[in-house]
């Protein structure tokens, strides 16, 4: 087998087993999915904060502040204001509910998810640095052992 041979087998085997990898992330993505419709507009909580957090964002839109002191008809969560603030923004142009507030959710999980890969791709460099790094640390390339006794 030629060297130009080899590394052009060398390269399909990495896009095969790239391809091998991130179907099983394609797949639960696809059933996150599946989930997220068939939840989306069921009008009740599906988790304990989600109506609290509509109260959040109802009362920014109503130029309340969100940080009071307690009391039996408002007690706040103490967390940070980004999302009540988005969802009272929004609200100005779809109606405020369980539905707005399930898809910034879920537009916000996606962007991590973006942001993510997009470290990764960073950090490695490119998926050029990627494949000429892989091959090499394949087993069938090692000339010897990779790993050294401690004794």
């Amino acid at each position: 087998m030629t060297p130009k041979t080899r590394e052009r087998l060398i390269g399909v085997l990495l896009v095969v087993a790239l391809v091998v990898a991130a179907l099983p992330a394609l797949v639960q993505l696809g059933w996150h999915l599946r989930i997220f419709a068939g939840r989306a507009g069921f009008p009740l909580d599906l988790e304990w904060m989600e109506g609290g957090m509509l109260v959040h964002a109802q009362r920014l839109a109503a130029g309340q502040g969100i940080y009071v002191k307690p009391t039996l008809d408002f007690v706040p969560y103490l967390y940070t204001p980004l999302y009540p603030a988005l969802l009272a923004l929004l609200s100005l142009v779809f109606p405020l509910g369980y539905l707005l507030g399930r898809v910034v959710s879920l537009l916000a999980l996606f962007a991590a998810l973006v942001l993510l890969g997009a470290l990764v791709v960073r950090e490695a460099r490119g998926l050029a640095r990627v494949r000429h790094f892989l091959p090499r640390s394949l087993p069938w390339r090692a000339r010897r052992p990779s790993w050294r006794p401690l004794t």
